[in-house]
């Protein structure tokens, strides 16, 4: 492997290796913006959730204290001892235990007048003295705690007291059928401490925590959670830390005020999992982007290799011509564009009379032609030049030293530089007894030049194969997309999981096909006949040409009649020449547009279309292939030349005026028939015509 080899192949390597790079991270970023944030989005629902439930339970407890409180309040015995305060009331129902049962820290019983009857708490001393205090201004008359309309109305709800929050309830004294009148007010009331925040967490499976909404001092967060309450939030949620999230709430007090600040505290579980389930994908873009690279590299290693060795043995070739031209009648030459001699071999001396150093740097080519008819031939000439155009076995006069008048074959190819502009042409002047031994040459240099073709299709396919492989990569993108929303709505089953994988797969099977079928297109293989299938050779060419005719906004007809009958040929070779025939018509498209965008052609309204048929003649026993395009078409004279050797009508550097010449012989060697029809400014018709074997 040469130097320069070396370097084609790191340069190939990086180039790949950076284009996937970005592609994977540009697909990883946009799953990131989407996945995550519906993740963030579900984790915000999943909080204020569990703040619904966090009020709930505060809720449900005070329910059960005034469902405990029914039993006091709608009863004889109390309403008679609101009256007379027996003693034997006292001893038989207001004990330790009716605190433990009811699950409340203290009872308050009132009269009418608002007056307290009796009071018992955990420790009746100091929780009376407590209580009267804190409570004288809920006890004012009228107050809400007190307030009793009717003998089924309830008070319930949130108080501060010095000594903490309690939840307290009130419900007003009557007979045990429910009937008045009312004779008091009966209170229960239980501290919202540490031990009930810690079973309401267990109950709903949060750590739960509360701060009074008038302090003056809070933790940052609660400081932040008051600052949203007091702009009109009803809820504030704040991200602690990378693995946990808390969400806030107000309690207000018996008369609608803020009371409390209630936070819960809840493991970022949510976008936990998205972030892992974003990292296998990661992982999973890396693997594949990395299948992708290794079997792209590989093939284009291997044609990189491939075309070294042509280069090679082109160089071989050109080496044993030139030593064959010293030993036969044969100049070889070169000229730069003014037509000026640079180079011309040892054997102008022997067929021309002249001496290299006597042409080189001071004789044109048509100085050499007879006076009469010199200045046509200069004309004729340069027209070529001009078209960057090719000479293929030229018959024209020299007028030698001595005066005499040789005719040779000229042929000559232009020489082009880095920009594209006309550097010169090189070729060969042979006496025509020499036709048959530069005829033979020309014929292995073409061989050659199939080869490079071939490299050069390749090349061209490159970007619409990338925008191939676009579809499936989609596919699994969206397959990630719906896990994110079967998530969500919490409808992810394990027979969708194994559906969204099995979508996965099969995009992966559809890229692994692709690249497969530009390995087996790229490879040299020895042409051996068998039974081929046309219509497959065309879908075959399809695949490798389908994304390009896409990109261009080509519309393709495809009219393939059923049952057709099968050829004896090289399906390979066939699918060349329908590459061939897809690129000829997709340029010729291409340059039908942009002479119309440069305003050269007035057609509004024009839309590119390619129609492939296949049609079975039964009357001669051939099959029909047509590739019809309406493209820029061609002219009369061009359609004579079109199937001869280095004849092309593109610009330089977008053919090599070999495929129509390459196809002809292809098809030929298939035993069959190769024409073509063409209007200018109007498209082209191939017609194919291809002997069949046998019926499918």
């Amino acid at each position: 492997m040469t130097f320069e080899s070396k370097k084609i192949h790191k340069i190939t390597f990086f180039k790949i290796a950076i284009s996937i790079g970005i592609f994977v991270w540009m697909i990883y970023f946009v799953s990131w913006l989407t996945v995550m944030g519906g993740f963030t989005k579900l984790e915000k629902r999943f909080v204020e959730r569990n703040i619904a439930r966090s009020r709930e339970v505060v809720e449900d407890r005070i329910n059960n204290i005034a469902l405990k409180l029914v039993d006091w309040s709608i009863w004889d015995d109390t309403y008679a001892f609101i009256e007379d305060r027996n003693e034997a009331y006292i001893k038989s129902n207001l004990t330790t235990n009716a605190l433990d049962t009811g699950k409340i820290d203290m009872m308050a019983f009132l009269n009418s007048h608002g007056e307290l009857v009796y009071f018992m708490g955990r420790d009746a001393g100091k929780e009376q003295r407590f209580f009267l205090e804190e409570l004288e201004s809920y006890l004012a008359p009228g107050s809400a705690v007190l307030k009793h309309p009717d003998e089924k109305s309830s008070v319930s709800g949130i108080i501060i007291f010095s000594r903490g929050p309690m939840m307290i309830v009130s419900k007003p004294i009557v007979t045990s059928e429910g009937k008045g009148p009312v004779r008091g007010t009966i209170i229960f009331a239980a501290y919202l401490n540490a031990a009930e925040l810690k079973h309401f967490g267990e109950i709903i499976k949060v750590d739960l925590d509360v701060q009074r909404f008038d302090a003056i001092s809070l933790p940052p967060d609660f400081t932040a959670a008051r600052e949203a309450f007091g702009k009109g939030q009803e809820t504030f949620i704040k991200k602690l830390d990378t693995s946990f999230i808390a969400g806030y709430s107000v309690l207000k007090d018996i008369n609608g005020k803020p009371a409390l600040i209630l936070k819960v505290t809840i493991p970022r579980e949510i976008t936990q999992f998205g972030r892992q389930t974003l990292g296998y994908f990661f992982i999973a873009l890396i693997l594949v982007g990395f299948i992708f690279g290794f079997m792209v590299y590989v093939p284009l290693s291997r044609e990189i290799r491939v075309r070294e060795q042509v280069e090679q043995e082109i160089a071989k070739i050109n080496e044993a011509f030139l030593q064959l031209a010293k030993h036969s009648r044969t100049v070889v030459w070169e000229v730069d564009a003014k037509g000026l001699y640079t180079y011309v071999s040892d054997m102008s001396e022997a067929v021309w009379g002249y001496s290299p150093q006597e042409l080189m740097g001071r004789m044109h080519f048509y100085d050499l032609h007879p006076q009469e008819g010199r200045e046509e031939f200069k004309q004729a000439a340069f027209a070529v030049f001009k078209e960057k155009g090719s000479f293929k076995d030229l018959v024209n006069a020299i007028e030698t030293k001595d005066g005499r008048q040789v005719w040779v074959s000229t042929n000559g190819i232009p020489l082009l530089n880095a920009d594209g502009s006309l550097k010169g042409y090189r070729g060969n002047d042979t006496d025509i007894t020499a036709r048959k031994q530069a005829e033979d040459s020309l014929n292995n240099m073409r061989v050659q030049m199939v080869r490079a073709d071939k490299l050069s299709t390749l090349g061209e396919m490159a970007s619409g194969m990338a925008h191939e492989m676009n579809q499936p990569l989609a596919g699994i993108s969206l397959v990630a997309d719906s896990f994110r929303i079967f998530m969500r709505k919490k409808i992810l089953t394990d027979e969708k999981v194994e559906a969204g994988l099995k979508d996965i797969s099969d995009n992966i099977q559809r890229m692994t096909n692709i690249i497969n079928h530009v390995r087996v297109y790229a490879r040299q293989e020895t042409v051996e006949f068998g039974e081929v299938d046309i219509p497959q050779t065309i879908d075959s060419a399809l695949i490798l040409m389908g994304a390009q005719l896409r990109v261009r906004g080509i519309e393709l007809t495809k009219i393939i009649e059923s049952n057709l009958p099968w050829v004896m040929g090289n399906a390979h070779q066939l699918e060349q020449v329908w590459i061939n025939f897809i690129s000829n018509a997709r340029d010729a498209m291409d340059e039908k547009q942009k002479q119309i965008d440069e305003g050269k052609l007035k057609m509004p309204g024009y839309q590119k279309s390619l129609s492939i048929a296949v049609l079975f003649q039964k009357d001669d026993g051939r099959i029909l292939i047509t590739f019809t395009d309406n493209g820029i078409g061609v002219s009369p004279d061009v359609l004579k030349k079109a199937f001869e050797p280095f004849f092309t009508t593109k610009e330089v550097g977008r053919g090599t005026g070999l495929g129509l010449s390459i196809s002809h012989g292809i098809i030929q060697s298939h035993k069959g028939t190769l024409n073509m029809e063409g209007w200018e400014g109007q498209g082209v018709t191939l017609k194919v015509y291809l002997p069949v074997l046998r019926a499918a």
